[in-house]
């Protein structure tokens, strides 16, 4: 028998920690090990990434705390409602535009909010995705006897 995902991401929400830089502005880190080496490959070779962060943070809690599937986890962590944060999220990675530009090609579209909003859903659910996969294969490698070594 297995570790659950639920075990699983309840020990590895610990490796998170919630700073705050010079700036005021806050941020999230994760201590070495197999879960900053998964925040490395949903980067996809990009310079870090808050957002990326906090949203593998908030879904690993969000698992901790008895999530065990996609719908679930998607009820707990969502997009921004504020057009300031909206706006902030889109122009803090160049990339986001892409994302921003599949969604208005793929919808009709007449809100900027709700544009963002679904944008940023979209980004939310693939990295939610990628992260429940990644604690599914955690715990299925994890016997329930065994320690779990993050390391």
């Amino acid at each position: 028998m297995s570790k659950t995902i639920n075990e699983v991401a309840n020990l590895l929400k610990e490796n998170f920690e919630n700073r705050t830089s010079n700036d005021g502005e806050n941020f999230v880190t994760c201590s070495e090990g197999i879960l900053k080496e998964f925040i490395r490959e949903v980067h996809d070779e990009q310079l870090p990434d808050n957002f990326i962060h906090q949203t593998i943070q908030n879904c690993i809690e969000s698992v901790a705390d008895g999530r065990t599937d996609i719908n679930g986890i998607l009820e707990d962590v969502t997009a921004d409602i504020y057009t300031e944060d909206l706006v902030k999220w889109s122009s803090s990675n160049l990339n986001r535009i892409s994302i921003i530009n599949d969604v208005l090609c793929e919808n009709q579209i007449e809100d900027f909010n709700e544009l963002l909003q679904i944008a940023q859903s979209r980004e939310i659910e693939e990295i939610c995705y990628a992260t429940l996969s990644f604690l599914t294969g955690e715990a299925e490698n994890t016997p329930a006897n065994e320690e779990y070594d993050y390391e």
